[in-house]
């Protein structure tokens, strides 16, 4: 689940969402599962857990979009990896876009490239913590030349 109101959430026209270190789950076991085997498997590197990390948070990115309208997932891939594939599949079906974030994100090139031909779309994000590095974007549009996404696959950028 979110931690807004579906109700609040109507409120927007855009909704961008992602997992974040400190997110608050729904109960204890939603937090074990999810904040807690990820951080020992990648963050103290129980490289062991990382297929259970994996299982749950590909459940609570597929649970989120079926229940929520998104318009893009944040930072994908970057504290809470999940199975890429199948949550590019369920944002093809609900129209939302994939961030290539341009700060935290651990959506690579290659990544990218693996998920093309599904047809998902891509947005561009800075990610900016500091008023200077808004608009910051280099490592994104190296990502996106470096993958060969087509400008016309990424929502927010226009060729000029």
């Amino acid at each position: 689940e979110l931690d807004i109101t579906k109700q609040d959430l109507e409120l927007f026209d855009v909704v961008n969402a992602g997992f974040h270190v400190m997110c608050r789950m729904k109960n204890f076991s939603s937090w074990i599962k999810i904040s807690c085997i990820a951080f020992l498997a990648y963050r103290c590197k129980l490289k062991f857990l990382g297929k259970y990390s994996v299982k749950y948070c590909t459940s609570a990115a597929l649970g989120m979009l079926d229940q929520y309208s998104i318009h893009l997932i944040t930072h994908p891939m970057s504290n809470y990896p999940f199975d890429l594939r199948r949550v590019a599949e369920k944002c093809v079906q609900t129209g939302t876009i994939l961030e290539i974030n341009n700060n935290r994100g651990k959506l690579n090139a290659e990544e990218v490239r693996s998920v093309m031909d599904l047809g998902v779309l891509f947005g561009v994000g800075s990610d900016a913590h500091s008023p200077e590095k808004v608009g910051s974007c280099d490592r994104s549009f190296d990502i996106i030349r470096e993958s060969g996404v087509p400008l016309s696959r990424v929502v927010n950028v226009v060729e000029i």
